[in-house]
């Protein structure tokens, strides 16, 4: 694949000097990537795989799990503050939650790059979240409602199902749910 514009969603440690990255493109949608070496001490990839830095990404496969090929910092370099860094791990788990993999949603992934701008420039926080969470809901239902049917499947068939029923209606009720009651609203 050719370099591809991405964000690191996700990563942790893999054998000795590896990562599995989670990565989300607006051509691609959410993928898994292998990259081998980039914990190294001679790693170029080391200080590039971050979150909420956009990134040019080059991959090969087409299975579940690419390796990883190329990477570089896609213009300029981002540090979001430390009081906006649980924003952008909210972000992330959104995306992580609410997206399956290999499925592109191109709307989303510039509304995720125009939230990350805005928290990194100090623009309203809460009312870049809230922009990123109604596109989300609004603009993709069908990521919804897939995760609605998912959780309807587990709430009626879990002991305490009765409890949850009444929630299922509303969306953004069953996003809390999805996510341990994280959303604020």
């Amino acid at each position: 694949m050719s370099l591809a514009p991405a964000y690191v969603l996700h990563q942790y440690a893999y054998r000795d000097t590896g990562r599995i990255l989670e990565v989300f493109t607006a051509e691609h949608g959410r993928l898994t990537l292998f990259a081998r070496g980039a914990s190294g001490a001679k790693s170029t990839l080391k200080g590039i795989l971050r979150p909420f830095q956009r990134l040019l990404l080059s991959w090969s496969g087409r299975t579940e799990a690419c390796a990883l090929a190329t990477a570089e910092i896609d213009g300029v370099p981002t540090n979001l503050s430390k009081e906006r860094l649980m924003s952008g791990f909210y972000l992330n788990e959104l995306l992580l939650k609410l997206t399956e993999r290999w499925d592109p949603h191109p709307e989303i992934f510039f509304s995720y790059a125009a939230c990350i701008e805005a928290l990194c420039a100090g623009d309203g926080e809460e009312a870049a979240l809230r922009r990123f969470e109604k596109r989300l809901l609004n603009d993709e239902p069908r990521i919804v409602r897939a995760e609605i049917a998912k959780q309807v499947q587990k709430i009626t068939s879990s002991p305490d199902g009765r409890a949850w029923r009444a929630h299922i209606s509303c969306g953004i009720c069953t996003v809390r749910k999805v996510l341990g009651g994280r959303v604020g609203m």
